[in-house]
């Protein structure tokens, strides 16, 4: 459901929908999968999502056509964030 964006993706092929079909015929309770990854988030992670709105951190360069977030490391740990920090060499 993640990797395919709730199936919107071009990766979401037949074969996932069977599959999806078979973990549904044995009763995977898809409402609750997606009550749980979607609808589940605590008071931090909320306060994160706040500060990381597009108001606060996006960075917007029109000459490029891109916009992205920047967020700090001492910022995810203000928001006790479980977000992984990939390394730059």
């Amino acid at each position: 459901m993640t990797d395919t964006a709730s199936f919107r993706h071009p990766n979401t092929t037949r074969k996932v929908h069977l599959i999806s079909a078979e973990l549904i015929a044995i009763g995977v309770q898809t409402n609750k999968v997606q009550r749980l990854v979607y609808d589940n988030q605590t008071e931090e992670r909320l306060r994160f999502l706040g500060f990381a709105s597009l108001a606060e951190k996006l960075v917007v360069l029109r000459d490029y056509h891109t916009a992205f977030f920047a967020i700090s490391s001492e910022e995810l740990q203000r928001f006790n964030s479980q977000t992984v920090i990939p390394r730059v060499w």
